[in-house]
């Protein structure tokens, strides 16, 4: 090195070279988890609806890995909605509800924290019983396939990050 100048200029090419390395890295996670996710994704005996099942494993999408200010973010989603007539559920995400389940069978079913009650009043309630006599159904059985994706992808990723670092410092 001749001088400070020429350091600098030397780590810059590193840090430069080590970012698209992760960001590369991270994509790689994030299509690991979407074919994951995808390949978690049953399609119950019980369906009513088996359609609306492959409509949303066929709408599982990437947002591709990029840099966000300190960040470097992506995400597998789906913007497939609950719909119909009733503007409850219009806007709702059909994903939430296949991932965590309904009900007092997503509350049996479900093995994964989320945070969000399946009622507004339990225990389960003259409404719940009302479901049932409406619809034939306690609900529907949980099918974790995004949230068990993301947690194995946690590992492939910090092991595509590892091998990022090695091969940025290599060159």
């Amino acid at each position: 090195m001749k001088d400070i100048r020429e350091l600098d200029k030397e780590f810059n090419k590193f840090l430069k070279t080590l970012e698209n390395k992760v960001i590369d890295a991270q994509q790689h996670a994030t299509e690991f988890m979407d074919e994951e996710a995808k390949s978690r994704l049953e399609i119950p005996e019980e369906a009513r609806n088996t359609q609306q099942f492959v409509d949303y494993s066929n709408s599982l999408k990437i947002k591709k890995a990029q840099k966000d200010g300190n960040e470097i973010v992506s995400s597998v989603y789906s913007d497939l909605l609950v719909g119909g007539d009733d503007p409850k559920w219009q806007n709702v995400p059909v994903g939430a509800f296949l991932e965590w389940g309904t009900g007092p069978l997503g509350e049996g079913s479900n093995n994964y924290p989320h945070g969000y009650p399946y009622t507004t009043q339990e225990p389960w309630d003259q409404h719940t019983w009302l479901q049932l006599l409406q619809t034939g159904s306690w609900g529907i059985t949980a099918r974790p396939h995004l949230y068990p994706a993301f947690l194995r992808t946690r590992r492939i990723l910090m092991e595509n990050i590892k091998e990022a670092i090695e091969e940025a410092w290599m060159e």
